[in-house]
């Protein structure tokens, strides 16, 4: 046994290493109202804003912020996006960063990029950012512009192909035919930048002046000069006389080169203008083609085309006075030259773009829409023409318009929140009941608007097409089944946002409301209930209420529900040790009510807390005291015995957050009622009391864009520390009380796999199939295992779910839960 407590403390330590080495840098939301956010993924559904889903921001994601300023911190700098922008990231960890800004302002500031290079990229030109430095960028209706605080930038126009190098506290305007540059002055630095610093500023202006202004003195000549004096002419008469005599007869003759009249027609070839392949690249990326989303017009500059004519004139005179003959050649060079152009009629170039088949799913029953491009056509008629002039002849360009940049229209922005219809078929065969065949009829109407989202629902069942049944009817008595049927026709809740300071949601899962705790595990099989969780911010304290399900299926059989409520601190600077105060209640109604109450204290200490590293130390302590229907506080404190304390529960370990990765050990001295887990799976119906010495508690989890994976178990020893416990009232002979889950996820664009199983006494369950007192399939259900496997596909506006489930019950049964379902989503936005 001390073999196995070694085994499982190496494993403990393995896996905590590997969160710290394999993990990826994270991106995360630095400053600015977070609720404000609007957020989309590569796919372009709208995601809730929020710190946790800020930390999940990856190439290819949209962000929007309408009314307040955004700091993004990234692992190679920050990005101060400023209201009204919309931004969408390309590769934020890489050595060459790349990001799109599609319309409004802002700053970018690089750091640990020796040696590489920042790419930012608008609808009309492209900046790229040499090491560590800061930039500011603006595309909008009025101005296209970079200006660079620090560093180096290299400007490209992708209409004109002009390159320019933009050096420190110097502006390039790109809109202008001609794109000049311009010293900054303080003021606009200290204005825009991220982290302006004014010894910097005034250093780097007296640098600049040096350079520029003139000496005040004129400079001595270098070579040696001396003084001429020059004699004034004398004063006379002025005498006339001709080089020869006056000619008798005088012919003048011209002659000019004849030009066929077929040259004077010039054959013109208009060619689409390309794009970058860099922008190709990000349009492929974020741009989709569904219907009924957010459309992006982009109209083109006029490029400028240098076209030029050239007319030089050549006297000749003839040598012989007598005779003279002049003779005058006129010479054209054509040079680059377009003459006028008429379109007859609108020219329309497209952004080629690669259709991708993306998956609109609900996100806690939100669902917005995504960007997509439309063509771009010119609204008028170009026409150019040659003003010929004396000497030199140029063609003058009508005056080149302000750049219209990629706007939303108002129709557009005001689509933030939809209603609609889900309606489908389900076909279940239930294993667990006698292998009955059940068929349902559902229908769902749902309403979603800015911080309020519900979702009803109602079915039609039979089992053998005989008689029918129906949510709506009849009414039942009892109180309690009256208020699980109030419940019943809600399917999915929520009013505000897990960032506002009231937000009240009713879902599938039983969520975990603090790292701080460790009385409950997360809930595996959950389709059958509706957990309620109500959170109330105020500064730095949150107040978090929970129940595991308003159907009330478990007390309805007599079992056991789950309840907490927890008031946290965390200060909002200094040092953010955070303190849990609350409690875990049971409530049981077998064999009569009965509520029994675990209070709680958690304590964090952070002693690595940095933007992507964050380990705390963790002390926990919890007691019993039963409520309801007798007061018993000598269960709780009892100063008859030694220890005061009947029944407790005191603990101390570590959490470690490395990116996408999440590692918890605990260790636990335990006495009496009290244990790590006491609300999971089995507990509702089965009597999972035991008693240990010491408890072993390890949680390790993954939570990646596509596919999340969680490891959980409690290992409770004797009081010797070499055997593992046993339960106090197993279902049959000796059971151990060890708990373990695994759950796994995988999503694929329109596809979404999951998989999980949860054991009580894993090693008693493999050994019984080892020596043959149990099949393999014991591992995967009966009394002390449960487990699921689902399949959904979604193929707008259908969608398919298969899955497979033995749940958790003390009945034994042979074969699972089957069920297939088809539903169909009607949705309409505004």
């Amino acid at each position: 046994m001390k073999r196995l407590v070694r085994c499982i403390g190496l494993l403990l330590l393995v896996l905590t290493i590997a969160t710290a080495l394999f993990a990826e840098d994270e991106v995360f939301i630095g400053d600015g109202d977070i609720a404000a956010l609007h957020l989309y993924d590569s796919q372009g559904n709208r995601l809730e804003a929020t710190s946790d889903q800020a930390q999940n921001i990856a190439e290819g994601w949209i962000i929007h912020n309408p009314d307040t300023p955004i700091l993004l911190v990234t692992p190679r700098g920050t990005i101060n996006v400023f209201e009204d922008s919309l931004l969408v990231t390309g590769d934020l960890v890489g050595r060459e960063a790349d990001l799109y800004l599609v319309s409004g302002k802002a700053t970018f500031n690089t750091y640990d990029m020796e040696g590489g290079s920042l790419t930012v990229t608008t609808p009309v030109s492209r900046f790229v950012l040499h090491g560590n430095g800061e930039m500011l960028v603006i595309t909008t209706d009025e101005e296209e512009s970079v200006t660079t605080f620090t560093g180096t930038v290299d400007s490209y126009n992708v209409l004109t192909g002009a390159k320019r190098e933009v050096k420190t506290f110097e502006k390039l305007f790109m809109q202008e035919r001609m794109a000049r540059l311009k010293h900054i002055e303080a003021g606009y630095y200290l204005t825009y930048a991220t982290y302006p610093d004014m010894m910097l500023a005034k250093q780097i202006i007296q640098e600049l002046s040096e350079k520029t202004t003139s000496p005040s003195t004129p400079l001595a000549p270098k070579a040696k000069v001396d003084r001429i004096t020059l004699t004034p002419p004398l004063m006379g008469g002025v005498t006339i006389h001709a080089l020869a005599e006056k000619p008798s007869n005088l012919v003048v003759a011209e002659k000019s080169e004849f030009i066929p009249k077929p040259l004077q027609t010039i054959q013109v070839e208009v060619e689409e203008l390309k794009i970058p392949e860099h922008v190709k690249q990000i349009s492929n990326i974020i741009i989709a083609p569904p219907k009924d989303r957010i459309k992006i017009t982009i109209r083109p500059m006029i490029p400028e085309v240098p076209t030029i004519y050239r007319v030089s004139q050549h006297v000749q005179t003839p040598t012989n006075p007598s005779s003279p003959q002049a003779t005058i050649e006129a010479e054209e060079i054509i040079e680059d030259v377009v003459p006028a152009i008429k379109y007859e009629e609108p020219v329309s170039s497209q952004i080629p773009v690669v259709e991708e088949a993306l998956e609109s799913e609900e996100i806690q029953g939100i669902q917005e829409p995504a960007i997509e491009t439309a063509p771009v056509t010119s609204e008028e008629e170009a026409v150019l023409e040659p003003v010929i002039e004396e000497g030199e002849s140029t063609i003058a360009y009508p005056a080149e318009a302000s750049r219209p940049a990629l706007t939303f229209s108002a129709e557009a922005a005001k689509a933030t929140g939809s209603f609609g219809l889900e309606l489908g078929y389900r076909f279940t065969f239930d294993g667990s009941n006698a292998d009955i065949l059940q068929h349902q009829l559902f229908l769902k109407p749902y309403f979603e608007k800015g911080l309020f989202s519900i979702k009803l629902q109602g079915a039609l069942e039979t089992e053998d097409f005989s008689s029918f049944s129906n949510t709506f009817s009849p009414v039942p008595t009892p109180h309690l089944e009256q208020l699980a049927y109030a419940f019943s026709f809600i399917d999915q809740l929520r009013i505000g946002y897990n960032s506002s300071t009231f937000y009240l949601t009713m879902d599938r899962k039983f969520p975990i409301t603090t790292e701080l705790s460790s009385l409950y595990a997360p809930s595996l099989i959950s389709d059958q209930k509706l957990a309620v969780l109500n959170q109330v911010k105020a500064g730095p304290v949150t107040l978090v209420t929970t129940f595991d399900d308003l159907y009330f299926g478990a007390l309805s059989k007599n079992n056991r529900q789950f309840g907490s409520s927890l008031l946290q601190f965390t200060p909002n600077s200094g040092y953010r040790m955070s303190v849990a105060l609350g409690g875990l209640a049971v409530v049981d109604r077998s064999p009569s009510w009965r509520v029994d109450v675990y209070p709680f204290l958690g304590l964090g200490f952070p002693v690595i807390n940095t933007r992507t590293t964050e380990f705390r130390f963790l002390l926990q302590a919890s007691g019993f005291l039963p409520t309801y229907p007798t007061l018993d506080t000598d269960s709780f404190i009892d100063t008859s015995v030694d220890t005061f304390f009947p029944n407790y529960l005191l603990g101390s370990g570590f959490s470690l957050k490395r990116d996408q990765f999440f590692s918890k050990v605990l260790v636990s001295l335990t006495k009496g009622e009290n244990h790590p887990l006491i609300a999971n799976e089995f507990a509702s119906f089965l009597v999972t009391s035991y008693t240990s010495t010491v408890e072993v508690l390890g949680d390790v989890r993954f939570q990646g864009k596509a596919l999340q994976a969680r490891l959980l178990f409690n290992i409770p020893f004797s009081s010797d520390v070499t055997t593992i416990t046993n339960l106090t009232s197993p279902v049959s002979g000796s059971h151990q009380a060890d708990y373990s889950q695994l759950s796994l996820s995988y999503t694929k664009e329109r596809l979404q796999f999951s998989l999980g199983f949860a054991q009580l006494g894993l090693i008693n369950n493999i050994t019984d199939v080892f020596e043959g007192n149990e099949d393999a399939l014991s591992l995967l259900r009966g009394p002390y295992s449960t487990s699921f496997l689902s399949l959904q596909y979604a193929f707008d506006p259908f969608t398919l779910l298969v899955k497979a489930q033995y749940p958790p019950q003390l009945a034994s049964y042979t074969n699972p839960v089957l069920s297939v379902s088809v539903s169909l989503n009607l949705e309409k936005q505004f």
